[in-house]
């Protein structure tokens, strides 16, 4: 079993490797943040999601895959609709109706990265909907999740998590701030933010 800290290094790598035109950065393992292309006017405009709340979307459509079977090409329409009756998160109902490509690209991207599908295989029109897909990112998801809690976070990780934290903060990224929780868990480990 691959440690926490190492399947957030290799899905940071693997996402900037994904050739796409919607960005998606990893912060601090638990969170994602990713952008639209800002092609609707106003500029690129990002948004943010937990990791929980990612498992519990794949969760949502592994649950009712027999829907989602049928919808592994990306259409709009299709998929605000399919949101809005089957995820049980308010974030990933909220995000599929308003940003629905950047979301499906979101969610296809993690599927791709948890099968080992090369970066270079990846679109942006098509997500991989299968139950071994959807379990193998479940199951990948939960384990990269389980060691970057707030209250168990080593130092060597703590030290990973406030670089890109820092990184995010320098470039002015409009990102969920880090909670109490996870600031005094790195604080604990002589980092603080």
């Amino acid at each position: 079993m691959e440690r926490s800290i190492d399947l957030y290094e290799d899905l940071k790598q693997y996402i900037s490797d994904i050739p796409s035109e919607f960005e998606l950065r990893q912060f601090s393992g638990v969170y994602f943040s990713f952008a639209n292309t800002g092609r609707r006017g106003g500029g690129k405009k990002r948004f943010n999601i937990g990791l929980a709340e990612i498992i519990q979307t794949i969760e949502d459509i592994k649950k009712n895959l027999g829907v989602f079977m049928n919808c592994t090409r990306y259409d709009e329409d299709r998929w605000r609709q399919l949101g809005e009756m089957y995820f049980t998160h308010d974030v990933a109902k909220s995000l599929i109706k308003v940003q629905t490509k950047p979301f499906f690209t979101t969610l296809a991207k993690l599927c791709n990265w948890a099968n080992d599908v090369p970066s270079m295989s990846y679109s942006d029109q098509v997500f991989n909907i299968t139950s071994i897909t959807l379990d193998t990112t479940i199951n990948k998801l939960k384990a990269m999740s389980a060691n970057l809690t707030p209250d168990s976070i080593s130092a060597a990780t703590s030290e990973i998590i406030l670089e890109d934290y820092q990184r995010l903060e320098a470039e002015q990224v409009n990102t969920i701030m880090l909670t109490e929780a996870f600031e005094s868990a790195l604080s604990k480990t002589g980092f603080v933010t």
